[in-house]
This record gives C-alpha cells, sequence and structure tokens, in this order.
C-alpha cells in the first residue's frame, strides 16, 4: 500500500500521516457500529426464534417452511457480518503495521542524517580549532 505521504523536511508530513489515521480510525469506528448493529440484529432474529418456538410450544404446529428460511437468513446474516468485520479489521491492522513500518524506517533515516550532520560539524570543528591553534602557536613562538 502506498499512500503517498508527501516527505517534509523532518520526515513524512504530519497532518497527511495525522489525516490517514483518522480515517482508518473512522474506518474501525464504522465497523464496529456495523458489527452492533449485526449483533442487534441477530438478537431481534434470536427473540423472533424465541417467539416462534413459544408458538409451537402453545399450539404444537408452526411454519416448518418459515423456521428453516429465517434459520437460513439469520445464519447468513451473521455469516456476511463476521466476515466483513474480520476483514475491515485485518486491512486496518495491515494499513497500521505499514505505517508504523515506514515511520521507523523514516525514523532511522533522519537519525543517520543527523549523526553524518553531527559528525561533519565535529570535523569542521576540528579543522578550525587546529587552525586556531596553530595561529596561537605562530603568534607566540
Amino acid at each position: 500500500m502506498d499512500e503517498g505521504f508527501k516527505v517534509s523536511l523532518r520526515g513524512y508530513d504530519r497532518e497527511q500521516v495525522d489525516a490517514r489515521i483518522r480515517e482508518l480510525k473512522d474506518e474501525l469506528s464504522r465497523a464496529r457500529q456495523s458489527s452492533v448493529r449485526n449483533n442487534q440484529e441477530l438478537d431481534a432474529m434470536r427473540a423472533e426464534i424465541n417467539s416462534l418456538n413459544d408458538q409451537l410450544t402453545r399450539t404444537g404446529k408452526i411454519d416448518a417452511a418459515a423456521i428453516v428460511a429465517e434459520a437460513d437468513r439469520i445464519s447468513g446474516a451473521s455469516g456476511r457480518a463476521a466476515r466483513e468485520a474480520e476483514e475491515i479489521l485485518e486491512k486496518a491492522q495491515a494499513e497500521s503495521a505499514e505505517l508504523f513500518e515506514a515511520a521507523k524506517v523514516e525514523a532511522a533515516r533522519i537519525v543517520a542524517e543527523a549523526e553524518a550532520a553531527a559528525e561533519k560539524a565535529k570535523s569542521l570543528l576540528k579543522i578550525e580549532l587546529d587552525a586556531i591553534r596553530n595561529r596561537h602557536r605562530d603568534e607566540n613562538y
């Protein structure tokens, strides 16, 4: 997955990354809400089944075809909801892991650049210090 984040002076554009994380959180929130709705629907279906069972107990008869159709509908709906929630969760986890890995790589790059810049500055300061020492020695001798 290539999000195409713009690279700024110190790494990825924070606003872009934050916006993408917000999008992923929203998507996960929608998946959770969908899961809650599916669970509520499943609970309603279970209540209907219980009602049909009560009817069967009271009357001794019930429409068998209606029960089979309802059971098929419940089974299909809950299976689809579970698969959808699992797919969304897997996608969010994968994208989160990719963003984390990209951030680690970027952080390592920034650290390496900072270390290289520090070494260069250290070398330049050493050269300047040597030059100052040489001038001081020349002036005093």
